[in-house]
């Protein structure tokens, strides 16, 4: 089976997505039953990279101001590096495409034609109007316009897949029908629970450890745990340490509020990690709080679970999905979670026990890649083409 891996984002950009698609790329590379090439619209020559980017900048020139055409130059950039990209392979080099967004699915109908099976893996935080609306910041009143480009983009895929139920709830309003639909969370390695330390209130010489791991902006909502250092200092507990992992437009803005609070003595900031460095991280820390508005499967999450680490989160995204409703809390009620840690720190063994065996039988690596190949056997095999593991009745007509 001959699969392309088509993605508008280059292997080392920080994102969920990447990380995706390179663990596809990683274990399929291992497995003599398919042919797995990953394909960015980065891996052309310069003169393309050049010519794209003046297209990207006149388009903007003559835009005055109009954001939607922003976003169709932004779009055009990248369509024609992919599909510069595309060019070096034969149209009936591959079996069928797997697209990371949106943008490569049209480039790829766009190149290898109708014929060629494409599937579009949906890892949307949101709807995918509802982030070009933010992104680009558009008018509200051009929900509609925008809602219909995407409609018209969602008839190029042959299959969806979605990496979480929330994520299909999210887009569902954009599919059409007849399409198969496959619902297949992201998964990583789970080995035996971990033996670890596990702080008590008798803690001696270590602090509690409190980790967070993500880009630092306003929906990952860092912010949270500056008002969780607060509440746990107000219930008494000062012998603490929150460690903040990733960078990103808040960093500055979380370091000031943290001194507003009088809580900076609590936090420290690692910059960018590496997975190393996150494992290590990890193998040192008592709890995960996870505060994000909005995620659709976070890997840090599920890496913070494989690693014998409990999690705590707000109940939104694709977290309830993955954590039962008594560890997750109502967005910003850090209050509760600083009474539930102090409540329940002799537990944390129980409660990571807890949630590792839960999350190992749905979202272990292995699942994933078996499901994945299923996917795939199932788009090329006509007589099996519109099965996935979604009801197509299961499509809403609510936008």
């Amino acid at each position: 089976m001959r699969v392309l891996c088509a993605s508008i984002l280059r292997p080392a950009a920080r994102s969920g997505v990447t990380t995706y698609y390179k663990m596809l790329s990683d274990n399929f590379f291992r497995d003599s039953t398919i042919n797995f090439v990953l394909v960015t619209g980065w891996d052309v020559l310069k003169v393309w990279k050049w010519l794209a980017g003046l297209i990207r900048r006149i388009g903007y020139l003559v835009s005055f101001g109009n954001s939607q055409r922003q976003a169709a130059a932004e779009a055009a950039k990248y369509r024609l590096l992919l599909y510069f990209a595309f060019s070096k392979y034969r149209r009936n080099s591959f079996d069928l495409v797997h697209a990371q967004d949106i943008i490569s699915a049209v480039a790829a109908r766009k190149y290898f034609g109708k014929k060629m099976p494409v599937i579009l893996s949906c890892h949307f935080n949101e709807s995918p109007v509802t982030e070009e609306m933010i992104l680009f910041g558009h008018l509200p009143e051009k929900w509609d316009a925008v809602a219909g480009k995407y409609r018209k983009w969602f008839s190029v895929p042959d299959c969806f897949h979605f990496v979480s139920e929330y994520a299909f709830q999210k887009s569902q309003f954009l599919i059409p029908p007849q399409r198969a639909l496959w619902i297949i969370p992201n998964g990583v390695t789970f080995g035996e629970f971990p033996e670890k330390e596990m702080v008590s209130y008798q803690i001696g010489d270590r602090p509690f450890v409190i980790i967070n791991v993500g880009y630092l902006d306003e929906r990952k909502n860092q912010q949270a745990l500056l008002e969780l250092a607060k509440d746990l200092v107000l219930l008494g507990f000062c012998h603490f340490k929150i460690i903040l992992v990733g960078e990103g437009p808040q960093m500055n803005q979380i370091r000031l509020r943290a001194a507003d609070l009088g809580v900076e003595q609590y936090v420290s900031f690692t910059g960018w990690a590496g997975p190393d460095k996150i494992f290590e991280l990890l193998s040192q820390t008592d709890i995960y709080v996870h505060t994000a508005l909005n995620d659709n499967c976070p890997y840090a999450v599920l890496e913070a679970i494989s690693q014998g680490v409990p999690v705590l989160g707000f109940g939104v995204g694709g977290l309830p999905e993955i954590l039962d409703s008594k560890w997750l809390f109502t967005v910003n009620d850090c209050q509760a979670i600083a009474a539930f840690i102090l409540k329940n720190m002799q537990d944390f063994r129980v409660i990571a026990e807890a949630q590792f065996k839960k999350a190992m039988i749905r979202f272990s690596i292995d699942k994933q890649l078996e499901d994945t190949r299923t996917m795939y056997r199932d788009l090329i095999n006509p007589a099996g083409y519109l099965s996935g593991n979604v009801s197509s009745s299961a499509l809403s007509s609510v936008s």
